[in-house]
């Protein structure tokens, strides 16, 4: 999806009207409608600015919107077996009846005192630099930022949902690293010490920046418990693969790695159906669930597998001085197995 993205604004930045019209509908009718907001406000300012005509964006954006619309609605209602088009529906859930937000909610400026911050880390200063340096950058910066803004009001947030901005500020931030770049290799030259100061502070933070990278990259894989459960458990229940068991899952363990590609075999049952009661959970012989019902169900289930997820870390000081960061984890999927099978 981000690459139909990158092609879009690779058209806007060449200025090519007619393939950032073709390029932009098909990703936002096709693929995620919310990029109506960022591609929509890029759209804006070449209309106000007078690089795109009222004329070109009928022409192509009426065209392109039907192509795209009805290849998606024929090819998708194909497969669902019924008359639909996905992203309107998707768009219709989350926006009109807001039900996005039954998957949690975060406060309204989430993604930029959180999101935001954890994506780009020394990207930030360097963004900085950019947008002081070239004036042209604002071109770039006020439409992401304008499209993250309006994404805002929308009370679920996933830094998923932005992700398209990211690729805008790295840009922004490689103007101002070009402009570092020509600081430090001048400062060298003249041995100005300033310059050389400036140089030596951005490459440490393109280092911290580099390892911290590293360690999300490693801590994120503790982030999906619940696929590594249902992983152990099929291992554990290998000798079980042609027999009628039923298997539920629940919900924190679906949104944590438990997918459809993982049920390795036809013959077993697998269940996410929501809000069941215990004796309802009870008649399964195998389930997914958070840690904490381990002691609800002890007396028909027993615990085969914990697998502990992500929770935190803490600095501890090392050689008397160097702190650290340790990762933390708790408890938080487990596999219970009904007593009464083999």
């Amino acid at each position: 999806m981000c690459c139909e993205v990158l092609f879009a604004l690779r058209h806007w930045v060449l200025s090519n009207s007619s393939a950032f019209i073709w390029t932009s509908a098909a990703a936002i009718i096709m693929f995620r409608s919310e990029l109506c907001l960022f591609l929509g406000l890029l759209l804006l300012s070449d209309l106000l600015f007078g690089r795109l005509s009222v004329k070109t964006l009928i022409k192509h954006g009426g065209a392109a919107g039907f192509v795209w619309l009805s290849a998606t609605v024929l090819v998708d209602s194909l497969f669902w077996k019924r008359w639909l088009w996905p992203e309107g529906v998707v768009l219709f859930y989350n926006t009109v009846l807001n039900k996005s937000s039954n998957w949690g909610t975060s406060p309204f400026l989430w993604y930029f005192y959180s999101a935001l911050p954890r994506t780009l880390l020394c990207a930030i200063p360097l963004s900085v630099m950019g947008l002081v340096i070239d004036k042209k950058m604002w071109t770039l910066f006020m439409p992401a930022v304008g499209f993250v803004l309006l994404y805002s009001f929308l009370p679920h947030k996933e830094l998923r949902f932005i992700i398209y901005v990211i690729p805008v500020f790295n840009a922004i931030a490689g103007r101002g690293l070009a402009h570092v770049r020509t600081l430090f290799s001048a400062g060298l030259r003249k041995r100005e010490i300033k310059s050389i100061i400036v140089g030596a502070v951005i490459i440490g933070l393109l280092v911290a920046s580099f390892m911290t990278s590293l360690g999300f990259l490693y801590t994120s894989h503790y982030n999906y418990p619940g696929g590594v459960a249902f992983h152990k458990m099929h291992q554990l229940a290998a000798h079980q693969k042609d027999s009628p068991i039923r298997v539920h899952v629940d919900v924190y363990a679906a949104q944590t790695g438990v997918s459809r590609f993982s049920q390795l075999f036809p013959s077993w049952n697998y269940s996410k159906v929501e809000d069941l009661t215990l004796d309802q959970k009870m008649e399964f012989d195998y389930l997914i669930a958070e840690a904490d019902m381990e002691g609800i169900l002890g007396e028909t289930h027993q615990v085969v597998e914990r697998v502990a997820g992500f929770s935190g870390f803490k600095f501890e000081t090392v050689w008397t001085f160097l702190p650290l960061p340790r990762l933390l984890f708790t408890p938080r999927v487990v596999v219970l197995k009904s007593r009464f099978i083999l």
